[in-house]
Formats: C-alpha cells, structure tokens, sequence
C-alpha cells in the first residue's frame, strides 16, 4: 500500500503549480507529495521497529496515518450527506472539520497533550546533551514578517499597516502546512484579490466584542481577507 502511495505521488509530481498545489492528486498521497523525504526516512524506521518487535499493527498504523486513514469524524461521515454537520470536531467550538491535521495541530482543545508531547520529546533530547537544543527559529515570525516587508513597499498607499499584518498571518495559516510556504506567491496572490475585492459593510470592533461575548461567536460570515475581524479565529 505505501509503495502504491508513493508510485502514485510520483506521477503526479510534475502537475503541480507554483503553490504547491495539485487538484488532481488523491488525498491519500497528499502527506506525501507535502513531506516526501521526511515520510521516506520515517517508513524505514517504523518498518524496521515493527519487524524488531513483531507488532504489525504498528506498520498498519503508520500507512493509516500517511493516507489519512484514522477514523476522523471527517473519515467516519466523508459519504454523510444530513444537514447534522458530523464531519465537524464535537471538542472545540472552532466548527472545523476533524481530520488529522486539525486533531494533530490545531484543535484548541488538544492543547494539554500537544504539550505534554513536546514537553516529552524535549526531555529525551536534553538527555543526550544535543548541541544547540534550546536555539529555536520562529518560522512563522520570520517568514509573516518576510512577507509584511514586501507588501509595505508595493501596497502601503492602498491597504492599512495592521491590515498587511492580518493578510501576513493568514497567508501563513493557510499554507503552514506545506513542506515550503511558497513566498514568492504572496504578492501575486494579494494583487489577485485587490483587483477582485469588493467593499462590505464594517461593524464596530466594540459590537464584535460583545456578540462574541454573549454569543459566543467564533465566525466572520459574509467576509474576505480584506475585511474580516482580527477578534474572530474563522471567516
């Protein structure tokens, strides 16, 4: 099965655009067009320990992982066509959909064993006195900020300062996942939705704090990355 996945990303390698991205490609292979090498090297490992300790479900486990296989509420109910939105994560109030990548990375509620998880690795490492083990790159601060430097020189006179910081951060969020953010992307694509962007009708950050409040609101309806609430984590 996971040679099948592999001979199949290879394929479709070459059809892929500037951002990475291929609509053609069947999501079982998409983990491992995003992270190839790092997936490749992992197998090896997880092979090896598997016929080490002869637990087979251990192997089973790591394909059903990589084709994004584990039971999800988004894999249980993929075919669910009711109104009852039950592809949706029942510990959060985001209103996502629960595949891997939102329980593994994302789901607030999850928060505690992300930790402990990290907590957990970053002891094993600090056993073996590995050099440079507290250097940490924010990846995220320095590629948003990568980002809000070029937009400044081209669209200072025609979008805000803290509006660029929005579109920085947005941007990221929703291509973070991928093995390489593509930078050179983000001007085309903002140009893109300048020239497409429609004007919409602004509430008060008070108002939004308090609906959010009372309400309990988490989604900015009927927005765009030019306009939605910084106060609201969904639009």
């Amino acid at each position: 099965m996971f040679l099948l996945i592999i001979s199949h990303a290879h394929n479709t390698n070459n059809k892929y655009d500037h951002n990475n991205n291929n609509p053609q490609i069947s999501k079982q292979a998409k983990l491992f067009m995003d992270h190839s090498q790092q997936i490749i090297k992992r197998a090896n490992a997880v092979w090896e320990k598997a016929i080490k300790i002869g637990d087979g479900h251990l192997w089973l486990y790591f394909i059903f992982a990589i084709c994004q296989w584990l039971p999800t509420n988004h894999r249980l109910f993929y075919q669910d066509k009711s109104p009852f939105q039950r592809d949706r994560c029942q510990l959060c109030l985001n209103g996502s959909t629960e595949d891997i990548q939102h329980t593994m990375l994302i789901c607030p509620a999850l928060n505690t064993p992300r930790q402990q998880l990290h907590m957990a690795v970053h002891g094993s490492l600090k056993k073996w006195d590995l050099p440079f083990l507290n250097l940490q790159v924010d990846r995220k601060k320095k590629t948003t900020g990568f980002f809000q430097k070029i937009s400044l020189e081209k669209f200072k006179q025609q979008i805000p300062v803290e509006r660029l910081s929005m579109l920085s951060e947005d941007f990221w969020n929703g291509n973070s996942h991928k093995a390489s953010v593509p930078r050179v992307a983000f001007i085309d694509v903002l140009r893109k939705t300048l020239a497409d962007h429609k004007p919409v009708t602004l509430l008060p950050e008070s108002l939004i704090r308090v609906l959010k409040k009372h309400l309990r609101l988490c989604v900015d309806g009927l927005s765009s990355c030019l306009s939605h609430s910084r106060l609201l984590p969904e639009w």
